[in-house]
């Protein structure tokens, strides 16, 4: 899809609109302008626009304005001082590019059809999916399940994420269910031990952030959650490989279980339509919208009330669980490892 003015152009005069009228603005509101002037302009093509103008977020595209924004705080930005001395010297060049852009019509059918399909399936069988999953458990590995149970139960008895991360004998269990998970298999390295531990401690107070988010909270804004947690796993630096979402994901599903589930390319790729390139070149994309269809699942099924014994671990996992179950139940075959 190619649009008559490029993203960046749009993000970069909603900040000006917004810095100008109120100073500091929060992510929502900056997606809120652009739509506002692009209905068409959806938010997986705009976030990791921003994400790249923002000099100090994770990874993005690059814009040909650079990186006039700043994240003040959690899912808050402002303009860079670079930024507000240069508006007059753009302002022509960028008011003439952001003339009122004809919306796009998007398809009803295709991929996004797909998923919207499977979604409703998931939900209106969710409990069907559960059973099916828990009679054709797909994680077979010795350890597995236990490494990954042990790994669980330790951080139900930590008081808060914080306490989590600064228990060593939890991170030690930690690192064992990663590698038993695949994390340092084939392409990827997971980093030693007492670097795993002091990544994940430089980024306690982010992780902290995180501690009372829940993906079945119907007053979660899933959007911003989603973006700041991409940021965390950018700053997490737990392997020396590309590819960030699965080891990302999976390590923060056991420090933050109730909100993050575990993604991997086999049944998560498989179930979400993962292009070939989605897990590399399109990370920050594929990570918020599908971190956005996990919660709309987990908001309209209650997973909480099915947590208990076997791999029905934690919210996040029932909900994982339930999409695998789906996947067996419809024969959608896994894309690959996991």
């Amino acid at each position: 899809m190619s649009f008559a003015v490029p993203t960046w152009q749009l993000v970069l005069d909603a900040a000006r609109r917004l810095h100008s009228s109120q100073g500091d603005f929060r992510l929502q509101e900056l997606i809120g302008e652009v739509q506002r002037r692009d209905p068409a302009r959806q938010r997986g093509t705009i976030q990791p626009v921003v994400q790249g103008m923002t000099i100090n977020a994770g990874k993005g595209p690059r814009s040909p304005c650079g990186t006039p924004l700043m994240r003040v705080s959690h899912g808050a930005y402002q303009l860079s001082e670079g930024a507000t001395r240069g508006i007059a010297k753009t302002r022509s060049s960028v008011t003439s590019a952001t003339a009122e852009v004809a919306p796009v019509r998007w398809p009803r059918g295709g991929r996004e059809g797909e998923l919207s399909r499977r979604v409703a399936g998931v939900i209106s069988e969710f409990e069907t999916c559960l059973a099916v999953y828990d009679r054709q458990v797909p994680f077979v590995r010795t350890g597995q399940y236990k490494s990954h149970r042990v790994t669980i139960d330790r951080r139900r008895t930590c008081a808060d994420a914080r306490s989590a991360v600064y228990d060593d004998l939890l991170l030690s269990r930690l690192y064992d269910t990663l590698q038993l998970w695949g994390i340092g298999r084939r392409a990827s390295r997971l980093v030693p031990l007492h670097e795993f531990c002091t990544g994940l401690r430089s980024s306690v107070d982010a992780i902290a952030e995180f501690e009372s988010c829940r993906l079945d909270d119907p007053a979660l804004d899933v959007d911003e959650t989603a973006a700041g947690l991409w940021e965390l796993i950018l700053r997490l630096r737990i392997v020396d490989n590309i590819s960030l979402i699965v080891p990302g994901t999976k390590t923060l599903h056991h420090l933050l279980p109730d909100l993050m589930p575990p993604m991997d390319r086999a049944w998560t790729g498989a179930y979400f339509r993962w292009s070939t390139a989605a897990a590399q070149s399109r990370q920050p994309r594929t990570f918020v919208r599908t971190f956005g269809r996990f919660a709309e699942i987990a908001r309209a099924t209650d997973p909480a009330k099915y947590v208990g014994p076997g791999w029905r671990t934690s919210t996040s996992k029932v909900v994982d669980n339930a999409i695998i179950g789906y996947c067996k139940a419809h024969d959608i075959q896994p894309a690959g490892t996991y």
